[in-house]
């Protein structure tokens, strides 16, 4: 039987599948964590592999191009978390994160476990602003 409990631990992204709604994959971070707390925090955080270098040390001097390509390419988050059981929805209330948009905001999931224990989240259409997008990231409990 799934509760809340069934969240608390430490998640490592095992899949992503996007769409834009044109097309194009929507997100392209590949590998991550997540932890959930058993008192209602979460930390969650994902890369694409092998991101590229920047082409020097100092960050000043980093071209606007580099600089945007480490967003796209980089994604972090922490806060609470609440889980609707009924709705099968994982609400997280963004204290911080990379997206300067987020903060202060709930960016809500839909949730599903499959038979080996694996969370599903799925992005809705209604967050990503196109009408066909979509994103569902898989994560497998790591920490038992």
């Amino acid at each position: 039987m799934i509760t809340a409990k069934s969240f608390v631990g430490v998640w490592q992204l095992l899949d992503v599948k996007s769409d834009d709604g044109q097309g194009n994959p929507l997100i392209i971070t590949n590998r991550g964590r997540m932890f959930f707390s058993d008192n209602g925090y979460f930390s969650a955080s994902s890369t694409q592999e092998n991101r590229k270098r920047f082409s020097c040390l100092n960050f000043s001097d980093v071209s606007n191009e580099e600089i945007r390509t480490a967003f796209e390419t980089y994604v972090a988050s922490y806060g609470t978390y609440q889980v609707d059981l009924p709705n099968k929805l994982l609400i997280l209330n963004m204290e911080a994160a990379l997206h300067p948009d987020w903060v202060g905001t709930q960016q809500i999931r839909e949730y599903d476990f499959d038979r080996q224990g694996n969370l599903h989240l799925r992005i809705s259409a209604s967050s990503i602003t196109h009408p066909s997008a979509f994103a569902v990231l898989s994560w497998g409990k790591i920490d038992e």
